[in-house]
């Protein structure tokens, strides 16, 4: 896996076997929400991103068609910090 530390100014972090995966795992280990964006290696993630609420796991895809291959994803709080864990995985050997 790999961990990924969100301020209040965007960060990015390589996906674990990104262009080899099916799906994401992001947990928030963080005291405050989270905002995510999945792309390539320039992504930068606003707070009016996809959620991630306190102590809350999502499983996001690893790959979206019609765009090009999702290679790491970035966070950003509103306020304060938070750390993201993301583990990888394909099919039914997941995480």
């Amino acid at each position: 896996g790999a961990a990924l530390a969100c301020t209040t100014s965007s960060a990015r972090a390589a996906v674990p076997g990104a262009g080899t995966i099916d799906l994401i795992a992001v947990t928030n280990l963080g005291d405050n929400v989270a905002f995510v964006r999945l792309g390539a290696s320039d992504v930068a993630a606003a707070v009016t991103d996809y959620p991630i609420f306190v102590t809350q796991t999502v499983l996001l895809p690893g790959h979206i068609v019609g765009s090009p291959p999702v290679t790491h994803i970035a966070g950003i709080t509103s306020t304060g910090a938070a750390t993201l864990n993301i583990q990888s995985g394909l099919g039914n050997r997941a995480f």
